[in-house]
């Protein structure tokens, strides 16, 4: 009596599916950028309240890094932080807590943009969704969101993830910041 009762049916069936699925990649990449993305981001725009806002971007402090911040990086990630970057200014540092893991927070200005760098032992942190890039033989890997792009790379096990808000700027000329001891 209803030829197209069967149909109907199945494609309201087939569409309850492909939605299904498709909310679920939508679950897990917000899920992902709320658990590994999001508190890096959140503690690089306390720079825009804490440096920008405050007026300090005018007369920034240069090696503005606490003898704290740098012992730490000495005694407990065998490395020390370079003086000289080309084109950063680094105007704060102190330290971060993602997940239970204590990473350094370096806080720079590349003219009037603000760029963090996260400097932590990469053994507890995994940040899944990341793009591979090979620059100038050095392995580094990005993620692109919203409201900024970032890039890590790894030396031994410390993990180096630098953050901004510019999402054209290149990220790779912070490499230099950190080195082995």
């Amino acid at each position: 009596e209803r030829p197209f009762r069967f149909p109907v049916v199945m494609l309201a069936v087939a569409a309850s599916v492909i939605l299904c699925i498709v909310a679920a990649f939508s679950a897990v990449g917000y899920y992902q950028y709320r658990t590994y993305i999001k508190p890096f981001e959140d503690s690089h725009m306390d720079i825009y309240e804490n440096v920008i806002q405050a007026g300090s971007i005018n007369s920034p402090v240069i090696g503005a890094c606490t003898p704290e911040v740098s012992e730490y990086i000495a005694q407990n990630l065998s490395m020390i932080i370079s003086d000289t970057v080309s084109g950063y200014i680094l105007v704060g540092s102190g330290f971060t807590d993602v997940h239970g893991v204590k990473f350094v927070h370096l806080q720079f200005m590349q003219e009037y943009t603000p760029v963090s760098l996260f400097i932590g032992c990469s053994k507890h942190v995994s940040m899944p969704g990341f793009e591979k890039e090979l620059v100038a033989g050095q392995e580094f890997f990005k993620q692109v969101c919203d409201h900024c792009q970032m890039l890590y790379w790894k030396d031994g096990t410390t993990m180096i993830l630098a953050v901004s808000g510019n999402k054209t700027m290149s990220l790779t000329g912070l490499r230099p910041v950190i080195q082995p001891i």
